[in-house]
């Protein structure tokens, strides 16, 4: 019998080569295992580690960038305009809205005196008529005079129209004997139907009805209550 590794003659009933020590029954050796790679200086032992490195590097730098503060990333320069821009746009439509609700809250308060309101002009005080015809009567006329002149002044203060003061007024008429008064009747009303928001009003023809026939207490009372609701 023959070696089947080195082919030296061998004896019957040996199991081994005396030669190589194969052995007979014709499988090769088994083979040594593999040294293992040298840790010793840092290196890396696992197999395959530069592949696996090199597969991770490439979505780093889309992991890194993900990562970015937004101010860095492509595209936040147009967002952050974007907003800016959408920001002053809705500030702007704001302040026009403003601007239209003001123009529209002064076109309301201007058409108010027009509906027939009592829009406030000026200065005015609210009296009690029937005190006022009360005292005129118990001061035989004194409170009656002092009465016109606050009438005259008021009517003039909330109309906006300018006119002579109450004195210049009782002056006037007691140099005409009277006329001026009745002049100062009409104009009166026109003042008055001018705060109702009634220009084109028919109250001066009643003030010059009244005056002629000597009620002018009646004018006064009407013009105080022109005055009550204008600023009451």
């Amino acid at each position: 019998m023959f070696c089947p590794n080195c082919g030296s003659q061998v004896d019957d009933g040996l199991q081994f080569c005396p030669n190589c020590g194969s052995a007979m029954g014709g499988s090769a050796p088994a083979p040594e295992a593999a040294p293992m790679p040298d840790t010793s200086a840092g290196g890396y032992a696992q197999p395959g580690y530069d592949q696996q490195q090199a597969y991770q590097q490439p979505g780093y730098d889309q992991q890194q960038a993900y990562q970015q503060p937004a101010y860095q990333q492509p595209g936040y320069d147009q967002q952050q305009a974007y907003q800016q821009q959408t920001y002053q746009q809705q500030a702007y439509q704001q302040q026009a809205y403003q601007q239209q609700g003001y123009g529209q809250q002064a076109y309301q308060q201007q058409g108010y005196g027009q509906q027939g309101g009592y829009p406030p002009t000026g200065m005015g005080t609210n009296r009690n008529i029937a005190v006022c015809i009360i005292l005129s009567m118990v001061t035989c006329g004194i409170y009656s005079i002092y009465w016109f002149v606050k009438l005259n002044d008021e009517i003039n203060s909330l109309s906006g129209q300018e006119g002579k003061s109450g004195v210049m007024v009782i002056l006037l008429t007691l140099v005409t004997c009277g006329v001026y008064g009745i002049i100062w009747y009409y104009q009166m009303g026109k003042k008055v139907d001018i705060i109702k928001g009634q220009p084109d009003g028919s109250t001066h023809i009643i003030f010059l009805v009244l005056g002629l026939c000597g009620l002018g207490i009646v004018d006064y009372a009407m013009m105080q209550d022109t005055i009550n609701k204008a600023v009451g």
